[in-house]
């Protein structure tokens, strides 16, 4: 049997009264950037603050390396580094400094030859000796990282971590994760709400709504990731029966006046425009796309708040 760095099962959340999270279930795997997204409210920070123990689950269970987080907090939380929100520093020491206390506030004796290898990692190593009040944000969510991995962590759970970064600052810590993931094995859990930004770091990414995982992703570029698909057409009064009767319905996103809209495998593509053609419907135009994370995260939310639209008159 495999063991996780990360397992949740069945994990609910309720706070004074109010369900937070609902049945969630993952697993997330060694040397991967998974990512957590959703809308405000979702549940998101919640959630790390489950896996990183720093509140408890209403029911459900999480694994840390195979160790049950419920039962045995402590040993669970020596595998975990955090960044929740803004991390926080001493602005008049340095960064060496403020890592030194960080290991002694944790209970570790500093290592002088760890904690400069550390920073050299996340591209401090010039910037040892300075003050942290002169950091710009980009480097001060760093040093937070360097924090994170202190103690030599597998997991690492980085909530928001590039808020406020220009785009250097976060191509420099998309880099940084990277290396972490790749060159040293281990694993991030990373939550931000820059689309764009998490499709190019992530792996994975977890779609949370309203408290549930609605759907897990892939991010790998490859030819069997479908597309969007818009086909111009003479009539789509004709196509439609056509498809019925050939069962090719599944897929229809959209139906406009002379275009069908689908969701398609690159190989799909072909034989849905023989199947057109070979029963003379004239094809003018065929567009493809690939589905963007936010494309997937609008619909989701959009079927979220249809569904509670629902719900709410059936009440």
């Amino acid at each position: 049997m495999t063991i996780h760095p990360l397992q949740i099962e069945n994990l609910s959340k309720t706070i004074r009264g109010k369900s937070i999270l609902q049945n969630i279930s993952l697993e997330v795997r060694r040397g991967e950037i998974f990512g957590l997204l959703g809308p405000n409210g979702a549940g998101k920070t919640t959630l790390f603050r489950l896996i990183a123990n720093l509140i408890f689950p209403t029911q459900g269970s999480i694994y840390i390396n195979g160790i049950n987080a419920n039962q045995n907090h402590v040993l669970a939380a020596k595998h975990i580094g955090a960044i929740i929100e803004t991390p926080h520093m001493y602005p008049f020491l340095t960064a060496y400094q403020n890592l030194v206390h960080f290991s002694l506030y944790s209970q570790q004796e500093p290592d002088k030859n760890s904690i400069l290898e550390i920073l050299k990692v996340v591209g401090l190593q010039e910037a040892a000796r300075k003050k942290v009040k002169t950091f710009s944000l980009g480097m001060k969510q760093r040093l937070g990282l360097a924090q994170a991995l202190l103690h030599n962590p597998d997991l690492i759970l980085l909530d928001e971590p590039t808020n406020g970064m220009d785009p250097v600052g976060m191509k420099e810590f998309r880099d940084y994760l990277h290396h972490l993931t790749k060159e040293q094995n281990k694993t991030v859990i990373i939550s931000s709400h820059l689309l764009n930004e998490m499709e190019m770091i992530c792996d994975r990414v977890a779609f949370i709504v309203d408290g549930e995982v609605k759907s897990i992703e892939s991010m790998q570029k490859t030819e069997n990731v479908r597309q969007v698909v818009t086909i111009e057409i003479d009539s789509t009064d004709r196509a439609l029966p056509l498809l019925h009767k050939h069962e090719r319905t599944s897929n229809l996103l959209k139906v406009e006046e002379s275009e069908l809209v689908f969701l398609l495998l690159r190989e799909e593509i072909s034989e849905m425009l023989y199947l057109l053609i070979h029963h003379q419907i004239h094809v003018y135009a065929v567009q493809s796309k690939q589905l963007s994370l936010e494309d997937k995260f609008m619909s989701l939310t959009e079927e979220a708040s249809i569904d509670k639209a629902y719900k709410s008159r059936a009440n």
